[in-house]
């Protein structure tokens, strides 16, 4: 379950941040060759050749999907309090997912918790026999 749950946020820290990265990346080139770039090369159109960002946008889309489920998630009426244990590296995830989105790692967690068992109803049927064998 930590795994799953390290390997989905590192899924979504990767993309949001790969495109952030790129446009600093952009500007900075940019900035950098604008006073050595002649009248002569700015009047040459730009080749693109297709890479990996043209395949990266095309799962953005389920990127983005995702994320907005995680901001329409409602934790409001939820009165219980969790203290995970986490490591390091995941508290980073988390930390930097909320800078990326604004989304509040309490409310991220709270959301896989709900999506795993959501999508592996076969979780808490398991916890439901096993409830039910010890009090026999």
């Amino acid at each position: 379950m930590k795994n799953t749950f390290r390997l989905l946020l590192k899924a979504l820290m990767i993309e949001i941040m790969k495109d952030d990265i790129r446009t600093l990346a952009d500007e900075l080139r940019k900035s950098i060759a604008s006073p050595m770039v002649t009248a002569k090369e700015k009047s040459k159109p730009a080749e693109r050749k297709p890479g990996k960002k043209e395949a990266v946008g095309k799962d953005t889309a389920g990127i983005e999907s995702l994320i907005e489920l995680i901001q329409n998630f409602d934790c409001s009426a939820n009165k219980q309090m969790l203290h995970p244990r986490l490591d390091a590296k995941t508290i980073a995830l988390l930390n930097g997912f909320k800078l990326a989105t604004g989304i509040d790692m309490n409310k991220v967690i709270s959301f896989s918790i709900d999506y795993l068992f959501g999508t592996n109803p076969e979780l808490k049927i398991y916890i439901r026999n096993t409830l039910n064998n010890l009090e026999l």
